[in-house]
């Protein structure tokens, strides 16, 4: 008897194919978040360097100017000590300026070999050298005062031509300044974008995970679980002695298999025990026939311990007889000796060891006829005992 609900599909898939896919599954989840998640982190991280290097592109635009207008203050502190003649903190301060100026070239040239320039900034680039080439180039002067120690000269190229070479140099400065501060705005932007995009990637490939996982387990359950708890109680109840139980519908996997094999050991059992049943029936009827025969044995050996007893009976009988027989014959002995030594008495005598003959006849004959019943019964006696020895060795085998 087998139940009617259908199988799905699952259980036909064999275990190696399943768990091989599920494991596929897992690995190309893992492989893809990964790589998309290692994909816009290195974006990021490309971006963040970007962005670092643009620092420093518009650090060096700003240091520029800086290093400019820290070299117009040595160069002043040059020319007042001079004037009280303190020519070592006039050479320092000379030394400190023409270190700014190449500082200040250095930043320039580092903002003008930039790598990456925009349509925009590309455009105030001429104007932006043209005007620092002229900052540059104005300051040599006011360098020639402090080292001659031309202190008036310094403070009135500082305020007549220094100031206003700095003014317009610093104004294309700080659109230049402008533009790579929103380049580098939007190169972090564009890093957040990524790494939060990354972040996202990550969230739902472990949202798919479980979920993956969840129906993993679930798919498992279905086709593992669920069917190896129902072999296991088919098994104790089996081992509990029921038989009973119908078929389930198995599958065409591994489990599903073992379900029918163990399906078909029950029918098997059940065969078995049948037989058993039958086999413990036919041995009953056949002892209860063999106490029947014992029963009609015993009342055959008795009849037997009967007939026993009367041959012993005859037996003695006949003993008494034989003696008998033996004292007339030596009786007989002692008349023929008589006989032979008293041929006179001859007649009288004859006819009485005549008689006597006759008598001695007549008891041979008895004899003979006893001697063939005890016979008889001796033959009949061997076949009984043989026959019970024949039936005892059935009842055993």
């Amino acid at each position: 008897m087998q139940a009617s609900h259908k199988l799905g599909f699952l259980h036909h898939i064999r275990l190696v194919p399943l768990f091989s896919s599920i494991l596929g599954g897992i690995l190309l989840l893992f492989a893809l978040s990964a790589g998309l998640a290692g994909y816009f982190l290195l974006q990021a991280d490309r971006d963040q360097r970007d962005v670092t290097d643009e620092i420093q592109v518009r650090m060096g635009l700003s240091n520029s100017a800086n290093h400019l207008r820290t070299a117009r203050i040595n160069m002043i502190h040059a020319g007042a000590a001079s004037r009280i003649a303190e020519m070592d903190e006039m050479k320092a301060n000379i030394a400190a300026a023409e270190t700014r100026i190449k500082q200040s070239q250095d930043g320039f040239n580092a903002y003008m070999s930039r790598t990456v320039k925009t349509p925009a900034d590309d455009a105030l680039d001429n104007e932006l050298n043209a005007r620092y080439t002229a900052y540059i180039n104005g300051l040599q002067p006011m360098l020639k005062f402090a080292k001659n120690g031309m202190f008036e000269a310094i403070i009135n190229h500082e305020n007549e031509q220094a100031k206003q070479l700095d003014a317009a140099y610093n104004h294309v400065l700080l659109k230049a300044i402008e533009l790579r501060t929103e380049r580098a705005r939007l190169l972090s932007e564009q890093a957040y974008q990524r790494t939060r995009l990354g972040m996202m990637f990550m969230i739902g490939a472990f949202t798919l995970a479980l979920v993956l996982t969840l129906m993993t387990f679930m798919v498992l359950r279905r086709t593992v679980i669920q069917p190896l708890q129902q072999s296991a109680s088919r098994i104790e109840r089996i081992a509990a002695g029921d038989l009973t139980m119908a078929d389930e519908p198995t599958g065409r996997s591994e489990i599903g298999r073992l379900s029918h094999h163990l399906q078909q050991m029950q029918h098997a059992l059940q065969q078995t025990v049948g037989a058993v049943r039958q086999g413990a029936e036919e041995i009953y009827r056949g002892t209860s026939e063999i106490t029947a025969g014992n029963t009609d044995l015993s009342s055959r050996t008795e009849q037997q311990a009967a007939a026993i007893e009367q041959t012993a009976a005859s037996m003695e009988q006949l003993t008494a007889t034989v003696k008998q027989n033996a004292d007339n014959a030596h009786h007989a002995s002692k008349l023929a000796e008589d006989a032979s030594g008293k041929a006179s008495r001859g007649g009288q005598m004859v006819s009485g060891v005549v008689q006597t003959m006759g008598n001695i006849s007549t008891s041979s004959k008895k004899i003979s006829e006893i001697t063939a019943v005890i016979n008889s019964i001796a033959f009949q006696t061997n076949i009984l005992a043989l026959n019970a020895a024949v039936e005892n060795k059935d009842a055993v085998l």
